[in-house]
């Protein structure tokens, strides 16, 4: 199963370990909880699917939690602030936007490693025809490319650009947002069944966690 290999996997060792070194308080609480929801998620699915989605869900949810939280913690209050944690609508878009980047790295084959000597992370990226190794930071991801326009503005327009048009960007945004509760609550055409599901989007909630490529 994907979250098994994710949860054994060096990179998610390293994370893990991190969590108990520079988190406190609520951002740690979160931290931890979204890894015990993705063993949950992972013990339960040969049992049911359905509650397995919904651990894996949760763990999202919990992982968004922890992030704004460290925000707080670390200089971006303001910005932070403007997000109820509690809220699961919020969460979910900001889930959904995650997804957004993390499918980007992807098709950019972006891959990401543990250095067990110095233990750290490092990130490979094609830098024009050569492949290029660099300490893993956030100071590596944006899709602004003006170098001239770090503003959060500029960024938010460079997001948007990865889609044909706004209305594209929101569809996409409130499927991912909405998939949630169709998955797990019933309707008058019946009961949902993960198990007979075609629809790709199940497995987005656990990609989110997941590594691109490790080499």
């Amino acid at each position: 199963m994907v979250v098994k290999a994710l949860i054994d996997h060096p990179v998610a060792d390293w994370v893990s370990r991190k969590v108990y070194d520079r988190l406190s308080s609520r951002a740690l609480s979160c931290a931890v909880n979204a890894r015990n929801h993705l063993i949950r998620a992972q013990k339960i699915a040969d049992i049911s699917t359905t509650v397995s989605y919904f651990c894996a869900t949760h763990a999202t949810e919990e992982a968004v939690a922890c992030f704004v939280a460290s925000a707080k913690a670390n200089g971006y209050r303001s910005w932070a602030s403007k997000m109820n944690i509690r809220d699961h609508a919020q969460k979910v878009v900001v889930a959904s936007y995650a997804q957004v980047i993390a499918d980007h790295a992807e098709q950019i084959d972006l891959a990401i490693a543990h250095n067990p000597a110095a233990d750290d992370l490092l990130a490979k990226v094609r830098s024009g025809d050569k492949e290029v190794v660099y300490p893993l930071g956030l100071r590596l991801f944006s899709f602004n490319e003006d170098g001239e326009n770090p503003s959060p503005a500029a960024a938010n327009d460079a997001l948007v650009s990865q889609f044909p048009d706004i209305r594209t960007m929101v569809e996409y945004v409130h499927k991912r947002a909405s998939f949630r509760d169709t998955a797990l609550y019933a309707r008058d055409e019946g009961a949902p069944d993960l198990r007979t599901s075609t629809d790709q989007t199940y497995a987005l909630p656990i990609r989110f966690f997941a590594c691109p490529n490790a080499y």
